[in-house]
C-alpha cells in the first residue's frame, strides 16, 4: 500500500476583524452614494491605512495595538452607520428600507465581545449541567 501524506499549502484569507470593517465601511460609502446620501467624510484612506496597519500589528505579534486600530476601524463603522441613518430620516420610505439591511449588517461584526464570551460561558454551563450525574 502506497500512501502519501504529503499536505499542500493552500492560500486562504481567512475573514478577520479588520478586513471585515473594512469591508462594512467600503459598503456603507458605496450604499449611501447609490441612494444620493452626500456623507461628511467617507475615511477611504484612513480605512485602508488601518487595515494594513492592523495586519502588521498582528504579524508583529503586537496585540494590543492591533486591538486599538480595530478599536478605531470600528468607530469609524459606527459613525458612518449613525450618519446615514440620521440622513435617511429625511428620505423616503422605500430608501429607508433599502438602508436597513445593510446598516443592520454594518454593526454585525461590532457586536459586543464580551456579550458572546457571556454566551459562549451559558452554552457551556448548560452543557455541564445537563452531562452531570443525577440530572
Amino acid at each position: 500500500m502506497v500512501v502519501d501524506s504529503t499536505v499542500m499549502p493552500k492560500a486562504i484569507a481567512h475573514p478577520t476583524d479588520s478586513k471585515l470593517l473594512e469591508t462594512s465601511r467600503d459598503k456603507l460609502v458605496e450604499v449611501a452614494k447609490a441612494n444620493g446620501i452626500a456623507l461628511k467624510q467617507t475615511f477611504e484612506r484612513e480605512g485602508k491605512y488601518l487595515t494594513h496597519k492592523a495586519g502588521r500589528y498582528g504579524h508583529a505579534k503586537q496585540y494590543r495595538r492591533m486591538r486599538k486600530v480595530i478599536k478605531r476601524q470600528g468607530t469609524i463603522v459606527g459613525r458612518l452607520s449613525r450618519e446615514i441613518a440620521r440622513k435617511a430620516n429625511t428620505l423616503s420610505e422605500a430608501v429607508q428600507e433599502a438602508l436597513m439591511q445593510p446598516l443592520g449588517r454594518a454593526n454585525q461584526p461590532r457586536k459586543n465581545p464580551a456579550a458572546r464570551h457571556e454566551a459562549a460561558d451559558d452554552r457551556r454551563r448548560a452543557q455541564a449541567c445537563k452531562q452531570a450525574p443525577g440530572h
